[in-house]
């Protein structure tokens, strides 16, 4: 009954906060495409799969998703946010998004560490958001940072942005590329 409870109050979200998802993502990897009245349909991923040819087995696999929860977590109601994280070097940050077969636009995938959270270990790594017309504007993320050699300030450096789902402006010009120089390196060519 405190499962039903907890899936019945969630707001069917992988946001950082969202409680319940945790729940739902375990009782799902036991759910199996046979077990629905009406499988997946790629015409209709939106309504699809629905209905449950056998509620009984449904709800044993609910009681064990339930259980593995709480002696994990100790709550069915854990934030997504608390388990899955943004993790690189020094950084830490509650994630959203999940797995793909969840039904999540949001793509990200976890791999559980030492501490039994969770740590992102692949997904959406760059996202854009372009705007054409007579000034070209557009946002981006390259969620992950820009390098993976550890020590690289800029391993990690967008995570808190991935985690509170925001985006940069993108460097355009060469005003906004000069004033966001790093380093410059000239080439001479013999």
């Amino acid at each position: 009954m405190e499962a039903a409870s907890v899936l019945e109050n969630w707001d069917r979200k992988t946001d950082t906060g969202s409680r319940g998802a945790v729940l739902f993502a375990a009782w799902w990897n036991e759910v199996r495409n046979d077990m629905f009245e009406v499988q997946w349909n790629q015409e209709n991923p939106v309504r699809t799969p629905s209905g449950l040819k056998d509620k009984k087995k449904a709800v044993e696999k609910l009681v064990k998703a339930s259980k593995e929860i709480k002696d994990k977590y100790g709550a069915l109601d854990i934030a997504w946010g608390e388990v899955n994280r943004f993790r690189i070097g020094s950084y830490d940050f509650p994630a959203n998004g999940g797995p793909e077969n969840y039904g999540i636009f949001r793509t990200i995938v976890f791999a559980e560490d030492q501490d039994k959270k969770k740590h992102a270990v692949f997904g959406d790594t760059y996202v854009a958001v372009t705007e054409f017309g007579n000034k070209v504007k557009a946002s981006v993320l390259l969620s992950y940072g820009n390098a993976t050699q550890p020590g690289n300030k800029h391993r990690g450096d967008q995570l808190k942005m991935l985690s509170e789902k925001k985006m940069r402006p993108a460097l355009l010009d060469q005003t906004d590329i000069l004033r966001n120089l790093e380093k410059r390196e000239s080439l001479i060519i013999k």
